[in-house]
């Protein structure tokens, strides 16, 4: 790219601004080329080089148009505001019309691929919320109130076992084989301290209410340590560091219920030989920390106990998220919810705000 500022965003920014920009997309073109610092990583291809840089110009200009001042770098918060102008149709082709799906992908990874960038040159990071899938953007449901609770209830039950002494010789031998399968422990060795290990587990529930509470992202879940847990002022602590779109450390509030649950987790947790050594709040079935697949897959089973209706709705477990912040503006304000969510401005928090049924239909009792 001979110019590597488009003439379009050259006529909009002032030559100070033009200087630091120019600098901004030189350094991000070079991150593209080499690869970036990870060993063994080879640079992108000269057209691919081009087509994000082309396409981190155009969204300069739209954030710049979101927030209403030429600002620079982008920041997440600025990416967050993109995406959604997207998702919504409003960061729009220059003929006026809507970017395809596909193209609206192309940007998202333009904005991943840029906060790589910044990532490895101290920048903070930068987590996409929105799924840009071939037939439509993504929608916003979210879990109503009753379906939090049934959430939660699920999350108790789940793949809860009988009292050991209480099931048939037939039953046993049948959930012993489970439990062999489940844990890779012989069907002849497992005993009852096993058993009762695995009918009593707080893992899933500790998990589901936490994540309700806090409005966790997939990428947080993963990413979560026991020093994040502060649970004698029922707080959990996430460090800037770890937060994929603040810019300080958060302190996010948690019920007293969740901070019993996780209390009893926590006890239960040191007592796993599976958590030996490791600092993670939770492990899946193979020791992993749970991603964005395990999370969406345990989210189906948990529905399936349910009696949640999810035809003709988008339900993932930013779904869960979603829903923290409709509820918590709803109940509380603006500022409890943007807190809760971890947002920089409440710009980004009225996206996550939908009033819902229960709240117009009191509106209407009203009036």
């Amino acid at each position: 790219m001979d110019e590597i500022v488009s003439e379009l965003t050259r006529e909009v920014i002032g030559p100070r601004k033009l200087i630091i920009l120019r600098e901004d997309l030189k350094r991000f073109e070079t991150f593209m080329i080499q690869g970036g610092k990870a060993p063994n990583q080879s640079g992108l291809a000269d057209s691919t080089v081009n087509n994000y840089l082309s396409r981190i110009d155009q969204i300069y200009r739209a954030g710049w148009a979101v927030i209403g001042k030429k600002q620079v770098p982008l920041t997440p918060d600025i990416a967050d505001q993109v995406e959604a102008s997207l998702a919504e149709d409003q960061f729009k082709k220059s003929n006026g019309e809507s970017y395809s799906p596909s193209s609206k992908r192309k940007f998202q990874n333009t904005l991943k691929k840029y906060f790589e960038y910044r990532a490895e040159n101290g920048g903070r990071k930068w987590e996409p919320e929105y799924d840009f899938e071939e037939t439509a953007s993504r929608t916003r449901d979210y879990f109503k109130r009753d379906e939090r609770s049934e959430l939660r209830d699920a999350s108790i039950s789940h793949d809860q076992l009988p009292h050991y002494s209480s099931v048939s010789p037939e039953e046993r031998a049948r959930t012993k084989r489970y439990l062999a399968q489940k844990t890779g422990v012989p069907k002849k060795d497992i005993t009852r301290e096993i058993w009762n290990e695995h009918r009593e587990s707080l893992k899933i529930p500790s998990l589901v209410f936490t994540s309700l509470d806090a409005a966790l992202r997939p990428i947080e879940v993963n990413q979560s340590t026991e020093d994040w847990l502060r649970l004698d002022t029922q707080e959990l602590h996430i460090p800037k560091e770890n937060s994929s779109k603040g810019r300080e450390n958060w302190h996010v509030s948690l019920s007293s219920k969740t901070a019993q649950i996780n209390r009893e987790w926590m006890q239960q947790r040191d007592c796993k030989p599976k958590y030996d050594g490791r600092d993670e709040i939770w492990l899946n079935r193979q020791g992993n920390p749970y991603c964005s697949k395990t999370l969406c897959d345990l989210l189906n089973t948990l529905l399936e106990q349910t009696d949640i209706d999810t035809s003709n709705r988008d339900l993932s477990w930013y779904s869960i998220r979603h829903s923290t912040g409709t509820y918590m503006t709803e109940v509380g304000d603006m500022a409890q919810a943007s807190e809760q969510l971890r947002h920089d401005s409440f710009q980004t928090t009225k996206r996550y705000y939908h009033s819902s049924v229960e709240e117009r239909s009191n509106t209407l009792e009203e009036i």
